[in-house]
């Protein structure tokens, strides 16, 4: 069905991932008379990055003090709390232990530690072996440990659908299968052209994960390009998940923004090891042999790809060769728990991640959001931006 060429509406939401929904349900929460509308390419919510991820609710340990990343992950943590609650979404607080195996890694230990009480962070603590192994009795390499208590786990899924139910009740209008190609500033609208027709709008907000770049002002298109990371995960046999009373971490590599491959409860009762990181040839490929030649394209002819290529290649050979290897990621697996086997390992989910890369290289570490005459891209919002999604959507209305 065709959307009327006529057809008015005070904003657009294009993307009805986690935070184009909560931008939604926070906008009509602040202007209840205006029309909505949200565009979705797909048939149906969550079918990329906000369906495909760990279900972790993260705490806010990880982020530099004073970033986006961390003032939204812990608001956002307060207001997906209080979303559940309120809406009977089953969540646990699991609490999660971030392991050093290995003498190097408690320097950083110790800055996440500094992170977390600067973030405001409370009852988190540094563990010697024994008191880390109170907590997960399995992680028996475990040198120093830290204990973030306020970590937990819920069903995303669940919490975009009551969004949905809610938004839809509040009467936005939901258009699926609909596909954004054009956007152009005309006198004191804005056009929206799309495979159904033309809309026209006051506002439009862009939450398009891996197509953010599409829609990048002229400012920003030299700066940024968003590349898609695969995240492969796998899941423990239910004779293994004994193992895991939790979230269990390694300590991260504090040169990127990923968090290492890791060992995660699920609001299921089941336990998911993963997710690794490797460069993606197609944005919503998910198979081992996934390619596209346009994204493919994109990558290698991005300046920034060669001099991020050129200082990471041993790193990023060795995400390619644990992705194709069980053996290695078992060995890593092994590297938090030991009792855990090549034969405890079933094939799992797949995701991909929505990441900034600079002309310069640099992989972004903190979410970017651009307004430009009415249209607001939220350029990048890779994890924790699930935990974040009603913090961010909150800011992009205040600005609104």
């Amino acid at each position: 069905m065709h959307i009327p060429l006529n057809k008015n509406f005070d904003c657009i939401i294009v993307g009805a991932g986690i935070v184009g929904l909560s931008t939604a349900y926070e906008y009509l929460k602040k202007f209840p008379t205006h029309r909505i509308c949200v565009l979705e390419k797909e048939q149906k919510i969550f079918c990329h990055q906000s369906g495909r991820n760990s279900g972790v609710i993260h705490s806010g340990i990880y982020y530099k003090p004073y970033t986006f990343k961390a003032k939204n992950c812990i608001e956002g943590y307060e207001h997906l709390i209080k979303f559940a609650k309120e809406n009977h979404i089953p969540f646990q607080i699991t609490g999660k232990l971030i392991v050093a195996t290995k003498k190097s890694q408690i320097e950083i230990l110790n800055k996440l530690y500094y992170n977390g009480i600067l973030n405001g962070l409370k009852n988190i603590k540094l563990l010697n072996t024994e008191e880390a192994l109170k907590i997960e009795p399995h992680c028996k390499n475990v040198i120093q440990a830290l204990h973030i208590p306020s970590s937990g786990i819920i069903d995303y899924k669940l919490v975009g659908l009551k969004l949905l139910e809610l938004i839809k009740k509040e009467g936005a209008i939901i258009k699926f299968k609909t596909c954004v190609n054009k956007i152009q500033n005309h006198k004191k609208e804005i056009l929206v052209s799309t495979n159904k027709g033309i809309i026209k709008t006051k506002k439009i907000i862009l939450c398009t994960g891996v197509f953010s770049d599409k829609f990048l002002s002229n400012s920003l298109k030299k700066k940024f390009r968003v590349f898609p990371f695969k995240g492969e995960y796998y899941f423990l046999k239910k004779s293994a998940t004994e193992y895991v009373n939790g979230l269990i971490y390694p300590v991260p590599d504090i040169n990127f923004p990923f968090l290492g491959v890791h060992l995660t409860k699920t609001i299921d009762n089941e336990v998911e090891a993963g997710p690794n990181a490797i460069l993606s040839l197609s944005k919503e490929g998910y198979g081992k042999f996934s390619f596209k030649w346009y994204d493919f394209f994109r990558i290698i002819s991005w300046k920034g790809f060669w001099k991020f290529a050129r200082l990471f290649w041993k790193i990023g050979l060795y995400e390619y060769y644990r992705s194709f290897s069980k053996n290695e990621f078992t060995r890593s697996i092994k590297e938090l728990v030991p009792d855990i086997k090549k034969k405890d390992l079933i094939i799992g989910k797949n995701g991909i991640r929505a990441q900034i890369m600079t002309n310069e290289g640099k992989l972004m570490d903190d979410f970017l959001i651009d307004e430009n005459n009415g249209i607001f891209n939220v350029i990048n919002a890779p994890s924790p931006a699930a935990t974040s999604a009603f913090s961010i959507a909150k800011n992009i209305v205040n600005q609104i």
